[in-house]
């Protein structure tokens, strides 16, 4: 029997809400979570990422290609940003057309408005084509990487755990080796504390140094093609504080585009550093500075399309201090069920929202001492249901409103 593996997704499921890990992937009828719109999208884009620079061609050889009816990867799909788009959005429009002609309930997409009206994938569609022509840009501003890999597996134990997973993409830059976590959906939603806490970049970076510790001829010849040698290896034990870390935000470049089309200034360096020469540029003194003003707010709150962070020796052992919490909490059952925002973009609500609304089992269960049950994960001082003795002092009774007295707070007589 294999020994429990931990992974990136696993961890993430945990810390988002402890009911949803359990729900997938320690209740014992496995429930089997919903395909969420957001989650396919985000396949989508990835996929598209991975096979980005092998599908690149020119005009001509993506002509060819289209009418070549022979199987392969290696085909060209598009030229420029335009042609990009539009094979995005085929692609997104066969993920439709399949959803529609699937016969198993299970395997459908979950849209955001319900299984039968599909509207949100038409809007996605929609949305695809828009982000994808600015991602384009930005890649071939980017240019290709020098020598990158993706999708590269790793499976390795430490501390009593074993960890496997891919990781999105290694690549040399200017003699330094980067992991980058490509992310989907709102480019806001990096903040400070997940930029340089996240465990998804912290685990990423545990695979790759534990591949550089391997002793396997593949593996030598991989950390050779990075620049990596023994001297190096010497210097971690789980985290190569050498290397770089960044998450690229997807849609960022589109919003980025966006907000400078719908500027009436075009935004310059040497614009917003010298005053006058925008008033020299665009006429009125007070019109033009307001909107100066505002403009400049605005731009320095766009999202970055890179945010680079970087993992150390503790941030490994946070997590693995992180995981052992976890499973303590599974062994003792501290599990209860949650109710928020966050809900609604969960893959395991319809299974949470069934058994939330069941009665409650009140054996064994923990209550105070004025007999109100206790939630899980407020972990106070109880005593078991069965040991609980009724409590004699007055103190502890419950004392009901009575309006028919001056003081109602004071009770009834």
């Amino acid at each position: 029997m294999q020994k429990e593996f931990w992974s990136a997704t696993k961890i993430d499921s945990a810390n988002y809400c402890m009911m949803r890990y359990y729900l997938k992937y320690v209740d014992p009828l496995k429930p089997k979570p919903l395909k969420l719109s957001s989650y396919i999208k985000g396949r989508l884009l990835h996929g598209l990422i991975e096979n980005f620079w092998s599908r690149l061609g020119t005009p001509e050889e993506v002509e060819n290609d289209k009418k070549s009816r022979k199987k392969s990867d290696k085909k060209k799909k598009y030229y420029d940003a335009e042609s990009f788009a539009d094979y995005a959005k085929r692609c997104w429009t066969r993920i439709i057309i399949g959803n529609k002609e699937s016969k198993n309930y299970s395997e459908k997409i979950y849209w955001r408005d319900g299984y039968e009206n599909d509207s949100e994938a038409w809007e996605i569609r929609e949305r695809i084509q828009k982000i994808s022509a600015p991602l384009f840009r930005e890649f071939i501003k980017e240019g290709p990487p020098h020598l990158y890999y993706s999708e590269i597996p790793f499976d390795f134990e430490a501390e009593g755990l074993r960890f496997k997973g891919f990781i999105d993409e290694i690549r040399l830059r200017e003699g330094k080796i980067v992991i980058r976590d490509y992310k989907s959906g709102s480019p806001f939603g990096i903040k400070e504390m997940k930029r340089d806490f996240d465990p998804q970049l912290t685990f990423y970076n545990a695979g790759l140094t534990s591949l550089f510790h391997a002793d396997d001829q593949k593996v030598r010849e991989f950390a050779e093609s990075l620049g990596i040698n023994n001297i190096d290896l010497m210097k971690s034990s789980y985290i190569n504080s050498d290397i770089i870390e960044e998450f690229f935000m997807i849609e960022a470049p589109y919003i980025i585009e966006q907000a400078k089309i719908s500027s009436p200034i075009k935004p310059k360096k040497e614009e917003f550093i010298v005053i006058q020469d925008y008033i020299e540029a665009y006429g009125d003194f007070r019109e033009n500075l307001a909107i100066w003003k505002e403009k400049k707010k605005k731009l320095s709150s766009l999202p970055q399309v890179i945010q680079q962070t970087k993992r150390t020796e503790e941030h490994f052992y946070h997590l693995i201090d992180n995981i052992k919490n976890i499973k303590k909490n599974i062994e003792t059952g501290n599990i209860s069920f949650e109710s928020g925002k966050k809900c609604d973009f969960c893959d395991m609500r319809h299974v949470c929202s069934k058994r939330a609304c069941e009665p409650i089992n009140l054996e064994n269960k923990l209550i105070d001492k004025k007999d109100n049950i206790l939630f899980s994960f407020m972990n106070p001082p109880y005593k078991k249901l069965e040991t609980i003795e009724k409590e004699s002092d007055e103190s502890f009774k419950q004392k009901k409103f009575d309006l028919r007295r001056k003081n109602p707070w004071m009770g009834r007589v």
